[in-house]
């Protein structure tokens, strides 16, 4: 069967089992609207279960039902009994389900939280097959109430209901913001109003006018009853060009001037339950306007820092409007506090306290795509957060799905529930990208030594350093830099790998989960013999050591590789093939999806190993901006064969069709 994400940007292939065969490698699956892969797995589970009872103890009432229901179902069932639920989404399409392992919010986190603070009990079956009920005093509650259905099977909920007092409609009132600073000041002013939201203007005419919009607010109108909207129309898979920048543009534009005629009536409106909170669900397969190449949603949380919050903000609006990117539905609201929600820097929720929260959607396009990555790179610049249901595959949020918060329950996690790799969602599993215990091999080459002190990839990872006199190069630099770190050193001899199995440094290759090979020696310092042993057969024995061992999560390698793989003189002939051998062998394992290679093929660097050498500047670079390039390449997830300069993939290109005669005569110079 195929999954699809909310949007068609994403269709999987799946197999669909049976509740009672769920277990490891298998995904819960709810009624498909979230906007990436979140939901999909190789296996794939649907909750069937129907069990539905209202809880009424005079004061409070209970809903407890089964996570199959979706929330339109629900819904439809409580109103009889002049009760809603306390926290909605903007579409009740989604199922209960659904609504807890992503954790939803609404436009009233500021006063009422999250879905899961309503949800006071939840029936969940573990991978183990064991049933389990979890109150929500319990810690292990939090393990899954917003995390996407990894830890288990959520089968049944005990929902605490919201009391209606005979209303079916809103009190509706609507103001016009003519900038970021004053729709901020709007949402920050009114904050007393039981709902509130301020749709943003993605086009406005100028960039004074950058965050203008529309800001509503909605308050329960006690027992006032109107006419529902029934209406619902169904939209056709359109041509991916129907909704395009000049269209959305015009949409934008109107939308805008029409609020604005309705504002200048000054009058607070009366709208239904449906027209106020589920405005799109009127019509139906809303994501069918964007065409086969479906919709992106991307949604991101400030930090709790007012200033910097409104910075980001104005830069992300900046950014679109500068690109002129057109997002329809542009939705900015605010979290609340402690006191309104229990699950901030909580599991892998993305709720930030206070913090303000901007949801967009664009068409899918490699350039919209792109600008993404650009939001996300500014979000993480800015502490904020990104929503993992409602942000599409890109490699640039990896930082974030790996930050400490969410790294440290994922380790929690695997402990507790004893999870496996196929028990993570393709979402995830092309994410995590944890590195706890690292060993570095020829920890004094100046690229180590340069990634190792100017970049961030080794920080929060235990750290073995070696090299073949266990003496470090700027060892209490970095010692300084890593001090809430475990570092040790030790002194490997690469020519004597054979006993792998029988030493203390086999030990440590067994925990680890990411291993950087920069050592490397040319024929010139030893014989071609120990050239091969330490260049090629010490880092294959070194690999097989590593990989052979399983972690949990992904192992990780990278090779530091070198141009002359391409040939070379006679000199650097035993150097260069030992370093080819090892990049094919490395090649092979790319196709173990437990493993994840990195092979940086260095062109000149300015380094001990090229001094006295005159390098040509176009083709040279930095030991620190080699070092940048390089961790950029892992965060990013960017694996294989990476020539680092566009240039020397020309000279790449050359050396490979350089004819031998050529090359002896550049040896006999």
């Amino acid at each position: 069967m195929k999954i699809s994400s909310w949007g068609n940007y994403f269709i999987t292939s799946c197999n669909k089992i049976k509740e009672k065969d769920f277990g490891h490698g298998v995904t819960p699956v709810g009624n498909q609207c979230s906007y990436n892969n979140i939901n999909a797995n190789k296996k794939v589970v649907f909750c069937k279960n129907k069990k539905f009872e209202i809880e009424d103890f005079g004061k409070d009432k209970f809903l407890k039902c089964s996570t199959a229901y979706s929330l339109k179902e629900v819904i439809d069932r409580i109103k009889k009994e002049d009760c809603f639920l306390p926290v909605v989404p903007g579409t009740k399409n989604i199922s209960i389900g659904g609504a807890i392992a992503s954790n939803v919010h609404g436009k009233n986190h500021h006063i009422d939280g999250s879905f899961c603070d309503h949800v006071e009990e939840i029936t969940v079956k573990l991978r183990t097959g064991e049933i389990k009920k979890i109150s929500k005093n319990d810690d292990a509650f939090y393990d899954f109430c917003g995390c996407f259905g990894i830890t288990g099977l959520i089968l049944e909920a005990r929902i605490k209901l919201l009391k209606l007092n005979g209303s079916n409609c809103f009190t509706v009132k609507k103001r016009i913001s003519s900038s970021l600073k004053d729709s901020i000041y709007l949402l920050d002013k009114n904050n007393n109003d039981a709902y509130n939201v301020c749709w943003i203007n993605t086009t406005p005419k100028s960039k004074e006018n950058i965050g203008e919009g529309v800001y509503m607010a909605g308050n329960f109108a006690n027992d006032e009853i109107i006419k529902e909207n029934k209406r619902r129309i169904k939209i056709p898979m359109l041509p991916s060009w129907a909704l395009n920048n000049f269209s959305l543009t015009f949409l934008n534009r109107i939308h805008f001037f029409s609020e604005k005629m309705k504002v200048a009536k000054k009058k607070n409106a009366k709208e239904d339950f449906d027209t106020f909170l589920f405005p799109l669900d009127a019509y139906s397969n809303w994501d069918n306007a964007y065409g086969k190449k479906g919709m992106m949603q991307f949604q991101f949380v400030t930090s709790s820092n007012k200033e910097t919050s409104v910075i980001l903000l104005e830069k992300v609006l900046t950014l679109i409007y500068e690109r002129k990117a057109v997002s329809f539905i542009t939705v900015l609201k605010k979290f609340g506090n402690k006191r309104q929600s229990c699950f901030f820097n909580k599991g892998l929720n993305f709720q930030i306290e206070d913090g303000y929260t901007l949801a967009m959607d664009f068409p899918g396009s490699n350039r919209n795509l792109l600008l993404m990555k650009e939001i996300a790179k500014l979000v993480e610049q800015y502490n904020g957060n990104i929503y993992l249901a409602k942000n599409i595959n890109s490699d640039t949020i990896s930082k974030i799905v790996n930050s400490q918060q969410r790294k440290n329950w994922f380790i929690h996690a695997n402990k507790k529930y004893k999870l496996e790799r196929g028990d993570y969602p393709d979402f995830f599993r092309k994410k995590i990208n944890f590195m706890e215990n690292i060993i570095v091999i020829g920890a004094n080459s100046t690229i180590v030594q340069k990634m190792l002190l100017e970049t961030e990839l080794f920080n929060n990872a235990n750290l073995l350093l070696t090299t073949s006199t266990g003496k470090i190069n700027n060892f209490d630099k970095i010692k300084q830099k890593f001090k809430n770190c475990k570092i040790e050193t030790m002194k490997v001899n690469l020519l004597s790998t054979k006993d792998l199995e029988d030493s203390v440094f086999h030990y440590y290759l067994k925990k680890a989960d990411f291993l950087l090979l920069g050592s490397g020696v040319l024929d010139k310092k030893e014989s071609i013999k120990n050239v091969f042993k330490i260049n090629q057969e010490a880092s294959i024995n070194i690999i097989e050591a590593f990989i052979n061992n399983k972690t949990f999560f992904k192992k990780n390698i990278c090779f530091l590789s070198s141009v002359t793989t391409m040939r070379g003189k006679k000199s650097t002939l035993a150097y260069s093939a030992s370093k080819r051998a090892v990049e094919m062998f490395l090649e092979g394992l790319e196709f173990d999806e437990n493993v994840d290679v990195y092979i940086p093929r260095l062109g000149f660097v300015e380094t001990k190993m090229t001094e006295g050498m005159k390098l040509p500047k176009l083709l040279t670079k930095t030991p620190s901006a080699v070092a940048k390039t390089i961790t950029n390449n892992i965060l990013n997830k960017k694996t294989g064969i990476k020539t680092l300069s566009k240039r020397w993939i020309i000279v790449e290109a050359i050396l490979k069709r350089l004819p031998k005669n050529i090359w002896k005569k550049i040896d006999e110079r």
